[in-house]
């Protein structure tokens, strides 16, 4: 007997997008081709980074499937962690200054907020107008360079999150040790 309920759609491979194929041709090829593809310490290392690119694409999904659009993320996190490195750099508390980069970038989505529901400005225009504004805020700041700064009493914080959440040592080498800071 079949468990198939009467008007429901199988699934079949043939639905899903063409991407998720080749994301699969190229993490194949990859495994292929490099030596190691596969060890704990690589695939921590894709994940690292790669963390940050998955957050804001979750974000733009959401915020594509609610029918907008937002070009200024990008250029708006550059934006936030050039203030945040900053602030940091002056000594100011890590908290503190993880508060005023994300004030900045609460700002940045305020005004794109008012420009596109109270101004009526088209969102792709709205937040083109803004990724500009804040890039340019950010290489201003940075000077186009890496900020750096010592790390002090200041930042326990940071030392904080230098740890690891999961640690598994498969083997003696680094290459075997699958990490997610």
């Amino acid at each position: 007997m079949s468990t198939h309920r009467p008007g429901a759609r199988r699934f079949r491979l043939s639905d899903l997008p063409n991407s998720v194929f080749a994301f699969l041709l190229v993490f194949v090829i990859a495994s292929l081709w490099v030596p190691r593809f596969f060890s704990p310490g690589n695939l921590s290392t894709l994940l690292l980074q790669s963390s940050i690119l998955i957050t804001l694409s979750i974000a733009m999904s959401l915020t594509i499937i609610a029918g907008g659009i937002d070009l200024s993320m990008g250029g708006v996190l550059s934006m936030c962690g050039v203030i945040i490195a900053l602030c940091m750099r002056n000594g100011m508390f890590t908290l503190a200054a993880i508060g005023v980069g994300l004030g900045a970038g609460a700002l940045f989505g305020l005004l794109n907020g008012i420009f596109v529901t109270r101004l009526r400005v088209p969102p792709f225009i709205a937040t083109f107008g803004s990724m500009g504004i804040a890039q340019s805020l950010a290489n201003t700041l940075s000077g186009k360079r890496t900020i750096y700064w010592e790390s002090g009493s200041h930042s326990t914080l940071m030392e904080l999150l230098k740890g690891d959440v999961l640690r598994l040592e498969l083997g003696s080498e680094s290459s075997m040790v699958f990490y997610i800071p």
